[in-house]
């Protein structure tokens, strides 16, 4: 068995928590960060199992890159009014 370590990258939508592998471009949600993370696994599972494997090749961008960065916003659209910093994580695919 070939292991391969995959991102999950997730956010919070609303009520709910959307989780995102960009390797093979598949998302899911949870009520919370460990189920958004479970149903994730579980998606990913499920088409790694039913998929041929031309359409793993196919949708696999690849190994992803992932690093912090800082950046100086200033006034945007009206939404901001004074210069702030926006920290956020970059994923590099």
């Amino acid at each position: 068995m070939n292991d391969k370590k995959l991102t999950a990258i997730m956010h919070k939508e609303n009520d709910i928590y959307v989780s995102f592998c960009p390797e093979l471009n598949i998302s899911s949600r949870g009520s919370d960060i460990e189920e958004a993370k479970s149903n994730l696994n579980e998606a990913v599972e499920l088409f790694l199992v039913n998929a041929s494997e031309e359409e793993v090749k196919k949708r696999y961008y690849g190994d992803t890159n992932q690093s912090s960065m800082n950046t100086a916003i200033g006034f945007i659209a009206g939404f901001f009014k004074q210069k702030s910093m926006l920290n956020f994580n970059v994923i590099c695919i």
